[in-house]
């Protein structure tokens, strides 16, 4: 719904649904630059050792620990902290001028 003043715009972006208890969802990361810092993106753990982000993700922050099961976007509260070893992109990204470079 718009402010009628022109400033914030206020919308639900969960339609139909809740937030999820803790512990319900262990395959989602948070993806860190230090293991008490700021997710600054998600991910899926489709692997014991490997977690599927987008190229993105990588680009801009140095990816060095995902937090796994967190239901928290910073801290140490929940989450297993792991330390990222290996980066890998898919070979058509071009970090240069983005994901836009990725053929569809």
């Amino acid at each position: 719904m718009a402010n009628p003043a022109g400033g914030h715009v206020e919308r639900q972006l969960i339609l139909r649904g809740g937030e999820v208890q803790i512990g319900m969802k262990l395959y989602t990361t948070g993806i860190r630059s230090t293991f008490d810092g700021n997710t600054s993106c998600g991910g899926a753990l489709i692997a014991p050792t490997h977690v599927l982000t987008t190229a993105a993700c990588t680009t801009y922050d140095e990816p060095n620990v995902v937090s796994v099961g967190t239901h928290y976007i910073n801290g140490t509260m929940d989450g297993k902290k792991i330390k990222i070893v290996m980066v890998k992109n898919h070979t058509d990204f071009d970090q240069t001028s983005g994901p836009t470079t990725l053929p569809s």
